[in-house]
């Protein structure tokens, strides 16, 4: 490999980084990774944001693909480069998004008045492989736990000032409004809310009904700021009552339907985070008045619905050259943003199971290996190891014969449960993480946290067994082990918590050098060293090749003729795969600069 072996975890994170990236001239790029559209935006802990913006320092909104629910997290990997080739187009005039060859997509059921069964289906498919079936449905909101329960009445009080009221301004203590309004509803509403009529004034111009005033009344509450209305503070639960307040002030209601009109963009922007994220569909859409010195105004559509409906014909596709960024998430999936309309979609991500291949953990099988069931939920079979939780689980879950309609209605009741205890406790499990630190997390007892490790340890036995087989093979060796490509993996006295940690992650890393060597092989053979070359072979889980343009379709057959070759050697109850390969001259990723 020469010269193009470069070591690029050794380099340091800065311009000269990226140029690692980039091919020659006379040569493309040929890697394994999967994007969106530049124009796409992902939604961030401070907003939304294009993946041109992004880096390894922000958090992400990643979903759940069975519960849609979302939580934001770090991600991996953050990608950032050029691309030449297909862009498939999924959806229609309610929403569309744009991705690269091979991209994943994740379609959901229609909701479903008595039948559970459709709402909970679930499709992951390639984009080129359009939509599936006639039922397919984008999911276009998420559930996530935020902010905290207001009164109703303040509730109220906020969307009338931010959008009828007037600030006063010299005022020292507090804040002073005044409103002014005229439709006989919105009158009568004011009076209830602030205990007394107004002023009645004349007819303006252009308008029919007289106005009713009132004055200097005062208001302080942190759901308002001086004329922002800070709804993000308000908890999931009191949507229906944000929904009818903003749509009663400043808005339109059809039914389950309502459109909202603000002249403030970042007021707009948070009415659509605030609902996506609490479960119903929203939009925003920029309109610039043809009359002359008239403000550009943002009209937000809200929907009582977190998903909508595909036809077959819903997706086209046409050659791009251009930029292209993702990320990549522990859930594989992230809430992303297209011309103002959100859905949620893939991330670009490999999950080669090794763990479940190589302690051949009964449980493990019975969700991961080949031909196991569909609708397994793994935190719930991690929660049936601990007293009192068990219980619960126990009436809806058939390890052996899964009913989804079942679990969908489980992670309705203990959906809580699930996300604050259950999750990271089998995720802190799985990485070797001591019952202090359990603990600590998760602010439970102790006791409770080795109760809770010792429970797993029996509920997966193949894997507490397989990581005792590791500890005596350490032992015998003298502080090594050999890992599942048969490479001996140094583990420090202090880190016997990760051996089996250790043990995955080096083992998928040397699946990747194995690929590699069966790609040199095939190149070899085919007489193509003067055509296809590594470059950057080995960068984690990507790997990047050189070819000489007009010659890509070759390099495309030479990986998947490896892959083939990779699986049929490992022969394991798994399959090992990187994805669709991207051609592309610039393969510049965003990094810690």
């Amino acid at each position: 490999m020469g010269k193009y072996n470069t070591n690029l975890l050794a380099l340091p994170k800065r311009k000269d980084f990226m140029k690692c990236f980039i091919a020659p001239s006379g040569y493309n790029c040929v890697s394994l990774d999967l994007c969106f559209h530049p124009d796409t935006e992902i939604l961030t802990d401070t907003g939304w944001k294009t993946f041109d913006k992004l880096s390894l320092y922000d958090k992400v909104m990643q979903v759940d693909k069975d519960t849609l629910e979302g939580s934001f997290v770090t991600p991996t990997r953050v990608i950032w480069k050029d691309y030449e080739g297909l862009m498939h187009v999924i959806g229609n005039k309610r929403g569309e998004l744009s991705v690269t060859e091979g991209h994943t997509m994740l379609y959901v059921g229609q909701i479903h008045k008595t039948r559970k069964d459709k709402q909970n289906w679930r499709k992951v498919a390639k984009a080129e492989e359009g939509v599936p079936t006639l039922g397919s449905h984008f999911a276009t909101a998420v559930t996530t736990k935020f902010g905290r329960v207001f009164p109703k009445e303040e509730i109220w009080m906020a969307a009338m000032l931010q959008a009828d009221g007037h600030l006063l301004k010299n005022y020292s203590r507090g804040d002073k409004y005044t409103v002014q309004v005229s439709k006989p509803r919105k009158r009568a509403k004011v009076v209830e809310l602030v205990g007394k009529t107004g002023t009645l004034r004349g007819v303006r111009v252009g308008h029919t009904l007289p106005t009713e005033y009132w004055g200097h009344i005062e208001f302080s509450s942190e759901l308002l700021d001086k004329k922002h209305f800070n709804i993000k503070k308000i908890c999931r639960s009191q949507r229906d009552e944000v929904f009818e307040a903003i749509s009663f002030w400043d808005g339109h209601k059809e039914g389950n339907r309502c459109s909202y009109v603000t002249t403030v963009k970042e007021q707009a922007e948070d009415i659509q985070e605030y609902f996506v994220t609490a479960g119903y569909e929203c939009h925003i859409k920029r309109t610039v008045p043809p009359i002359k010195h008239h403000s550009v105004y943002y009209r937000v559509t809200i929907n009582k619905t977190d998903r909508f409906r595909l036809r077959y014909q819903d997706k086209h596709e046409y050659h791009y050259k251009g930029k292209v960024g993702c990320v990549t998430v522990p859930s594989g999936f992230v809430l992303v943003r297209n011309q103002g309309r959100c859905m949620v979609s893939g991330n670009c991500a490999i999950e080669p199971h090794v763990l479940a291949h190589f302690s051949q953990d009964r449980t493990l099988m019975e969700v991961y290996g080949k031909g196991a069931k569909p609708g397994h939920d793994i935190y719930f079979i991690a929660g049936m190891s601990i007293p009192g939780i068990k219980e619960k689980i126990l009436p809806y879950y058939n390890l052996k014969d899964p009913d989804p309609a079942a679990i969908k209605e489980l992670k309705e009741r203990e959906g809580k449960l699930r996300k604050t205890l259950l999750k990271p406790a089998y995720l802190g499990w799985i990485y070797g993480i001591g019952p202090g630190t359990l603990a600590t997390d998760l602010r439970i007892d102790k006791t409770l946290a080795s109760k809770i490790l010792r429970g797993m340890d029996k509920q997966f036995q193949g894997r507490h067994i397989f990581n005792m087989e590791l500890e005596k093979r350490w032992r015998a060796n003298n502080g090594y082990f050999i890992n599942g490509r048969g490479r001996p993996i140094c583990v420090d006295r202090t880190k016997k918590k990760d051996f089996v940690s250790r043990f995955n992650q080096s083992t998928g890393h040397d699946c990747l050098v194995r690929l590699l060597w069966h790609m040199s092989n095939l190149v070899q053979e085919l007489g193509l060293e003067q055509i296809m070359v590594p470059y950057v072979p080995d960068y984690h889980d990507e790997s990047i090749w050189l070819v000489k343009i007009g010659h890509e379709e070759e390099a495309v057959g030479v990986y998947k003729d490896a892959l083939r070759l990779l699986n049929e050697e490992l022969k394991w109850s798994v399959t090992v795969s990187w994805g669709e390969p991207v051609i592309a001259p610039d393969l510049t990723v965003r990094s810690e600069d």
